[in-house]
């Protein structure tokens, strides 16, 4: 398309989530693109320290913690 603006694309802000398990959470996201790799994207969520957001994504980490994970301080 002649004239077009460039389509920009948001790299960080906030989201709701909704899991099915612990219910609705809230992140700031940020996005990342490697050098060199235009078809790869790292994605970033990050709950607000204290929040129940926090809270919930520790119950679900903690679901996979084994015991070897917690003996390596994982």
């Amino acid at each position: 398309m002649v004239g077009a603006a460039p389509l920009h694309q948001r790299t960080h802000g906030s989201k709701r989530l909704r899991h099915p398990l612990v219910g609705d959470l809230a992140v700031e996201y940020e996005t990342l693109a490697p050098p060199g790799d235009p078809d790869t994207t790292l994605f970033i969520y990050t709950p607000e320290a204290g929040s129940t957001s926090k809270r919930a994504l520790d119950l679900l980490a903690s679901w996979t913690l084994t015991e070897s994970n917690t003996e390596q301080g994982c």
